[in-house]
């Protein structure tokens, strides 16, 4: 379908940007080139002051839409004005410095067959920040996650996707329900995209999985090793949910184990860091009390090595 101006699109596609010169021409590239046409891109620029506004007004396109605020709202507050401002039946979500494959959206509204109940979902590729654009890594979640056939779209319980090690998503979902339900998001500095698509489930939106990986997520720098601060937040996010979500048995027994496995997490960045600083008494001590470490930090250098080989052979940002 074609986009209409004088109709509201199907799709409302919203990003919130700051200070994004240097990827949002891409960005915005890959929305604008979706084989699926019938869509607005309703960009947030959030009070930068780089190049970003410049490379926004370059575009031509009808079909993209550029707010601009005054002072820093914040991601979560820019992407809220952006989504009070689209006009789509369906809302979908993409940051300034990641970008889409071509079919994306066309696939995850097939996906949604005419429900509107749902929120789709893909897989997501990490991908390393190189002098030649985005260089895949690896799939966030695979083909056959969550019990799927590695083709069709799958239903996913709230458990199922509360197991997973990283909660992202990058979904389409009704705008109909965030409207009504009068959600925003939060400001927290990290977990705020978690937190409010959380409302969205609790709201009655019932997760569908599209076991094709079309969103290119750029990898930030470190995001390898621990960081106690986002394990802090991420563990408000969960426990907050416990709080306010009406879950049945499996569902809170899945939620208390994904808490339970990030202050796990909470407790492994202090060992590394005493690791990484030698204080070897402080590291035997650690692992006394919590012989699980040991475990825990030859599954992430596992990990952490093929990482860092692969953005060293591509020259990545920030290695």
């Amino acid at each position: 379908m074609e986009f209409n101006a004088t109709l509201p699109p199907k799709v409302s596609v919203v990003m919130p940007a700051r200070n994004a010169d240097r990827t949002i021409k891409h960005a915005v590239e890959s929305v604008l080139w979706q084989t699926y046409r019938d869509l607005e891109l309703v960009v947030c620029d959030d009070a930068s002051h780089d190049g970003t506004s410049q490379i926004l007004s370059s575009f031509t396109d009808d079909r993209l839409r550029v707010l601009h605020n005054e002072t820093n709202l914040g991601e979560g507050g820019a992407r809220d004005r952006a989504i009070a401002g689209a006009r789509g039946e369906w809302l979908a979500v993409i940051d300034a410095d990641d970008a889409w494959l071509p079919d994306r959206l066309e696939k995850l509204i097939k996906a949604a067959d005419s429900q509107t109940d749902v929120m789709i979902f893909d897989d997501i590729y990490d991908c390393h920040d190189a002098p030649e654009g985005l260089v895949k890594w690896r799939r966030l979640r695979g083909r056959r996650a969550f019990g799927g056939d590695g083709k069709n779209p799958v239903r996913v319980t709230f458990q199922d996707y509360i197991r997973q090690r990283r909660l992202l998503i990058k979904p389409l979902f009704p705008a109909r329900l965030v409207s009504n339900a009068g959600i925003r998001h939060s400001a927290r500095r990290f977990g705020a995209d978690t937190e409010y698509f959380l409302r969205l489930i609790e709201e009655g939106l019932q997760l569908v999985y599209v076991p094709q990986a079309m969103y290119l997520y750029r990898i930030t720098p470190g995001s390898m090793s621990a960081n106690p601060q986002r394990n802090e937040l991420m563990l408000g996010v969960l426990k907050q949910a416990k709080k306010r979500m009406a879950l049945e048995s499996e569902g809170l027994q899945a939620l208390k184990n994904k808490i339970a496995s990030v202050q796990r997490d909470m407790r492994y960045a202090p060992f590394l860091q005493a690791l990484q600083e030698q204080r070897w008494s402080v590291v035997f001590e650690m692992l006394r009390k919590h012989p699980a470490l040991l475990l825990k930090f030859i599954a992430r250098l596992s990990e952490d090595v093929p990482y860092r080989m692969h953005r060293w052979l591509h020259q990545a940002e920030g290695r």
